[in-house]
């Protein structure tokens, strides 16, 4: 089994050409929607706001009656009556009449605009106008917000908490979401362990895999860790063909190189069909990709920053088409200046991790794919493009803010 490095362009339109959407759907309460990806359009069956209502404590008036207004010449006009929440002025406003209205109240009839509380004052039943109001002006009218028969939220949209009001602004209660995708993890290694209790000499804790499940739980994805499985190719063989028969995604840690003891892409193309083995991404190039049964296998480097820029580079992409986004799944970004140079192979796509200082960015270590440190004490990572030979110093660019939540 000899895989050619491929370039990451390359790869990712390999990878990406045998992902097939997950496509089940299930009926949603609102409040219960928060991070899911809808499956409908969401069509408005009303106008919001459903009526002219007034954007400002103040009167209802005809705007004609202010022409003139001002702190030195005062208009006085007879108050009515009152227009409040929930119950709207019955009559209708004439010439040289006026209505008290509270924000959100319907405009009475015959008024087309509402001089702001502010800018008057009430005085034996009339209101003294120190200002000239324009037709419309302080009012929110019919449908301003969202018109009856408009697509409001389309199909593909993670939902988010505004939406949710949006929603109930529109009286829907329930919506048709695409089911939560499922992921079996599991990590591969003899010296593997997962307790303190269990370190002895030649053992080592494994938490690279801990970096794939938080992952793929931010985008909410239902994940089961299968643990750690044994440098033994039956073992993993049986591993693999338990967590596919439960899941829709499988991804494994550590193994995936092409050493004696990397036993996992040699199981997966045994069980199916190997697309993409080492990549030049660096780091990350063991990364490996192949497909058991129609379900993908997302086999991640051990070694914990590897596995990290695979999961932004690859996986990121691969939830995208899963899910049925109908937009990238993006990190916030801020730009920069480049306090010293990244240096990147020709054809690579090279990820370093970097520190905002100011309006400066400065990498923190260009190797060390096992530093987990570098992740952790970093804001953000700059990605160096296949087709560049790195970033000299002084270049302003693009840092993805990994500190910040990514979506939700």
């Amino acid at each position: 089994m000899a895989y050619k490095v491929l370039r990451y362009s390359r790869a990712l339109n390999l990878i990406l050409s045998k992902i097939n959407p997950i496509k089940d759907t299930e009926l949603a309460e609102i409040r219960d929607a928060m991070g899911r990806v809808l499956a409908e359009d969401i069509v408005a069956k009303m106008d919001i706001p459903p009526y002219d209502r007034a954007a400002m404590d103040g009167f209802a008036v005809r705007a004609e009656d202010t022409l003139g207004a001002s702190t030195e010449n005062p208009i006085s006009l007879r108050i009515i009556g009152e227009s409040e929440i929930g119950k709207p002025f019955p009559g209708e406003v004439n010439r040289g009449e006026a209505v008290r209205i509270s924000t959100g109240a319907v405009i009475p009839k015959g008024a087309d605009a509402v001089i702001r509380i502010e800018d008057c004052e009430e005085e034996n039943g009339k209101v003294i106008i120190f200002k000239s109001v324009s037709v419309g002006e302080n009012i929110s009218f019919k449908g301003e917000d969202v018109k009856e028969g408009e697509i409001v939220l389309s199909k593909g949209t993670i939902i988010k908490h505004f939406d949710i009001a949006m929603l109930k602004a529109l009286g829907i209660k329930r919506v048709w979401v695409y089911r939560r995708l499922k992921v079996g993890i599991f990590a591969v290694g003899d010296e593997l362990v997962d307790d303190l209790a269990e370190l002895k000499e030649g053992k080592i804790l494994e938490y690279t895999r801990e970096i794939a499940i938080g992952f793929f739980k931010q985008y909410g994805a239902i994940v089961k860790d299968y643990g750690i499985i044994g440098d033994d190719t039956e073992e993993i063989r049986n591993a693999i063909e338990s967590a596919l028969n439960e899941n829709d995604i499988l991804v494994t840690v550590g193994g995936t190189s092409v050493g004696k003891k990397d036993f996992v892409p040699r199981a997966v193309e045994d069980m199916g069909e190997i697309i993409v083995h080492r990549v030049a991404v660096q780091p990350g190039k063991p990364f490996c990709f192949g497909i058991i049964n129609n379900k993908p296998v997302i086999c991640l480097p051990g070694l914990p920053v590897a596995a990290y820029a695979d999961l932004i580079l690859f996986v990121l992409r691969i939830l995208e088409k899963m899910m049925s986004l109908n937009k990238p799944l993006e990190y916030p970004k801020a730009r920069g200046i480049l306090k010293k140079p990244i240096y990147s192979r020709p054809g690579w796509v090279t990820v370093s991790r970097v520190k905002l200082i100011g309006n400066y960015v400065e990498p923190i270590m260009i190797m060390g794919s096992g530093v987990l440190s570098t992740v952790v004490k970093a804001d953000g990572l700059v990605i160096v493009p296949e087709d560049a030979e790195g970033f000299d110093a002084g270049r302003e660019v693009d840092v993805i803010l990994t500190r910040w939540v990514a979506y939700v």
